[in-house]
């Protein structure tokens, strides 16, 4: 037929007509039809669970100021590590770039420490306790997208 191996019949009916498929369509030229919101959720479920946290908290009686520091500590820690990114990105030098991206996750993990540590000391253990869960279940969703969102090999690279 002169559709080559790559073609594949794709019935549109029982006893119908038939559609031919290349399985070298170029998917990734069509427009993207997920709606923003759908888009920015599944790339953020750690804003989205931040979100859905303050119910949580608030039907459940655990301290709202718990829910307050871990919202700000955590805001504050993306908000750097996006900075720190974009910064980062203009870096030609790879040894640079690892100690930039290196010394920002280092610091933010101190301040997201200390700031949880101060927390707890001063309003109670129950509000750091809740903040510092809150900012692990935070920290565990974010990482898991980050490093589930990068290519698993680089393309040409052979294992």
């Amino acid at each position: 037929m002169g559709f080559g191996s790559n073609c594949h019949k794709l019935p549109l009916a029982p006893n119908g007509p038939v559609l031919f498929a290349t399985s070298t369509a170029r998917t990734d030229l069509l427009p993207r039809t997920d709606p923003p919101l759908v888009t920015a959720l599944s790339r953020n479920p750690d804003l989205a669970l931040l979100a859905v946290a303050l119910p949580i908290f608030a039907v459940a009686g655990l301290p709202l100021l718990g829910w307050l520091t871990a919202a700000v500590i955590w805001l504050a820690w993306r908000g750097i590590g996006d900075w720190t990114q974009r910064k980062a990105n203009s870096i030609e030098e790879p040894g640079k770039f690892a100690g930039v991206m290196t010394g920002s996750l280092i610091a933010r993990g101190w301040m997201l420490g200390i700031v949880l540590f101060a927390v707890g000391s001063l309003a109670g253990d129950r509000t750091g306790l809740s903040a510092t869960v809150l900012c692990i279940v935070l920290f565990t969703s974010f990482f898991v997208v980050r490093i589930s969102s990068r290519p698993s090999h680089q393309a040409g690279a052979t294992s």
